[in-house]
């Protein structure tokens, strides 16, 4: 049975984060500083005159509205300035059956973590489940590289020299 992820201490700035790296994994560009300034308040329940006093009307009809657009098609429902933290969170538990996309929610997984993927098999396998978990973690907000040790991989620098360039290094071995 699936039980819920607890996103009701969901901050507005990982949301944030959360979204711009979907946003990039699946169309390839990332949200500019206006429209993150506009999520973030809308995540806060802030009006569009408390979000941008220069001018409240522009930005609710022209950069507002491009915004719940983009969010529409990336986050599959449409998404309004109060609708936007119901859909986020729909989307986040529509990968609860994927619990390493929720680890990037919890302290010990802080945004932003370099994460350095290692495999050792040429097995098609493994690789594709590398790059699964690649993107998983990347759509949290972690910078990840995968390093096929079948092939040239790290360079061939020992590991005293690699590791301390990634806060974690994870290895795929094969069975």
């Amino acid at each position: 049975m699936n039980t819920p992820c607890p996103f009701h201490e969901l901050t507005a700035e990982a949301a944030l984060t959360w979204v711009d790296n979907l946003l990039y994994s699946e169309k390839g560009h990332r949200l500019n500083d206006l429209e993150r300034q506009i999520f973030i308040g809308s995540w806060r329940g802030q009006t569009y005159e408390e979000i941008y006093p220069l001018n409240p009307q522009y930005v609710e009809k022209s950069v507002g509205y491009k915004l719940w657009r983009k969010l529409s098609d990336v986050l599959a429902e449409k998404v309004s300035k109060k609708r936007v933290r119901g859909a986020v969170i729909r989307r986040m538990n529509s990968y609860e059956e994927l619990p390493m996309l929720h680890l990037g929610l919890r302290p010990e997984w802080q945004h932003g973590r370099r994460i350095q993927i290692t495999h050792h098999s040429p097995n098609p396998v493994a690789q594709q489940f590398a790059q699964e978990l690649k993107r998983l973690l990347q759509a949290v907000g972690h910078q990840v590289l995968i390093d096929d040790l079948t092939t040239a991989g790290s360079n061939g620098e020992p590991y005293e020299t690699i590791a301390p360039r990634w806060d974690w290094i994870l290895s795929i071995r094969p069975g």
